[in-house]
């Protein structure tokens, strides 16, 4: 009798968990065609545009569309400008003063240049739902794989899909879901003690490699060494990619990134959608100004000294504090990064996930240990995730207004509760 009743509660938990993926699946990409029927971002109809058919897909379609066609001149801007440009190859017009510069290594537009064989609307489409699927994926592991996230799964997919970011990302079909995949999966890898596949797909990032950098050294100082090995891995793999594609692209990308080095000061950057230090700071005095220059450096070293703090002692990829000190390593990523804008915050959802999460284990435990840490548990933490997932959507507007960005003060909270946090079992 014991054993059908293991069975039934067996058979019960995977047709509900089944029936979960279904629902992520069915309400992610049900978002999506919203936004593709709906968005004016997406009204194929319209010849004559303000903004590009699909925003920010133009540049990747266009890049894998050089790439096949003028592979020499991927990032020469006579090229790619004129491609973006040509209403005979991507079926609209919007401001010949406006264009999006090709920012990725050699190696991404080699593999999404699969897309630029199609029309530019069809592809947009696939690559719209790419996105979803990215989503769903991500939801999924974290539900599978966490071990409280299953229990609240509804909460989970419900704040996902009303994130401002994420919707922000959705709406520009801008590829911040497949950031989010990818330290998504880093992290449960990485808390299911497998460092070396957590490496292999945390070395994905490696198209946007400053948003590596933090975690990366990070790990290399805590000698997480079958990590770095993995990282160094897929790195390898795809820096190979590149040199296939031509040791010429491979330095004019070099030149291109130097020539970005200082991007806010492009024309036409919104400080005011920027949440990274050099961003919030310049919006503040002026990208020019001494003052952004002195108080950004002082900012800076403070970020850096309270990740150390944080990351004191044994790093524990299966303890409770280990997803605090993940989150930190997030929370660092944004604010240290040359370039961050609104959509970009999606991969936020992970931290701000985690420390929900994290305190609702310690609510519902039955460890005594556990739940006399949470009986001391500061409220300010969980304060400043919601403080954050809340001003996403209103920091442009309260930044235009004041120049000041409202997100900075609440992410240096959130990264000081999260290295001070002793509350968890270690």
């Amino acid at each position: 009798m014991s054993i059908d009743l293991s069975l039934q509660r067996a058979q019960g938990d995977q047709s509900g968990r089944a029936s979960c993926y279904k629902v992520i699946l069915a309400s992610v990409f049900g978002l999506v065609a919203l936004f593709l029927l709906f968005s004016p971002n997406f009204q194929s109809q319209q010849i004559e545009r303000l903004t590009p058919l699909g925003s920010d897909f133009l540049q990747e379609w266009t890049g894998g569309y050089v790439w096949l066609n003028h592979r020499d001149e991927l990032y020469e801007a006579k090229r790619f400008v004129a491609v973006q440009h040509d209403t005979a190859i991507i079926g609209f017009q919007w401001p010949a003063e406006q264009f999006y510069p090709m920012v990725y290594p050699p190696f991404y537009y080699m593999l999404i240049s699969p897309l630029s064989l199609l029309p530019y609307q069809g592809a947009l489409v696939i690559w719209m739902f790419a996105i979803g699927a990215a989503i769903a994926v991500t939801l999924w592991m974290l539900t599978r794989y966490h071990p409280q996230a299953g229990n609240h799964w509804r909460k989970c997919l419900a704040a996902t899909l009303v994130f401002y970011p994420l919707l922000m990302s959705l709406n520009t079909a801008h590829k911040s879901a497949f950031l989010l995949l990818i330290l998504t999966a880093t992290y449960l890898l990485l808390y299911h003690r497998r460092p070396f596949a957590a490496g292999l797909a945390f070395g994905l990032i490696a198209f946007k490699p400053h948003l590596g950098l933090v975690i990366g050294f990070a790990m290399l100082a805590k000698r997480q060494w079958r990590f770095v090995a993995g990282c160094a891995a897929t790195v390898s793999a795809l820096l190979l990619l590149s040199l296939i594609a031509g040791w010429d692209l491979c330095q004019d990308y070099f030149w291109q990134c130097i020539s970005m080095s200082d991007y806010i000061s492009t024309s036409g950057y919104q400080l005011a959608e920027s949440h990274s230090l050099v961003g919030a700071t310049a919006l503040m005095f002026g990208s020019d100004s001494a003052m952004t220059k002195v108080l950004f450096r002082m900012l800076a070293i403070l970020i850096v000294a309270i990740v150390g703090f944080g990351l004191r002692g044994k790093m524990d990829t299966t303890s409770y504090r280990f997803a605090m000190q993940f989150s930190l390593l997030l929370v660092a990523t944004v604010l240290l990064s040359p370039h961050f804008y609104v959509y970009d915050l999606t991969i936020m959802l992970l931290p701000i996930g985690l420390i929900a999460l994290n305190f609702s284990t310690r609510k519902e435990s039955t460890d005594s240990k556990v739940k006399k840490l949470s009986e001391k548990s500061p409220e300010f933490l969980i304060g400043t995730a919601i403080l954050l997932f809340v001003i996403a959507g209103l920091s442009a507007s309260v930044a235009s207004s004041l120049s000041f960005q409202p997100t900075l003060p609440i992410l240096f909270l959130m990264a000081i509760g999260l290295a001070f946090d002793k509350r968890s079992p270690v």
